[in-house]
């Protein structure tokens, strides 16, 4: 969930490996496995999971 959580707000994986004390190589690890369970095919389908599930979202405004 933790990690659904930070592909909602809009972390990159540097960003999101940090915040979950990871290196980002377990990271993809751990992304690779949701995906596989929840049978979705990017990190997208994830987040559109989470967002249809209620799951409280941030996004976070990137500067251009």
């Amino acid at each position: 969930l933790d990690i659904i959580l930070c592909l909602c707000k809009n972390l990159s994986d540097e960003e999101m490996a940090k915040e979950l004390e990871m290196t980002e190589d377990a990271l993809e690890a751990h992304i690779a496995n949701v995906l596989t369970k929840t049978r979705h095919k990017n990190r997208m389908g994830l987040i559109f999971e989470a967002v249809h599930k209620g799951y409280e979202v941030s996004w976070r405004a990137e500067a251009c």
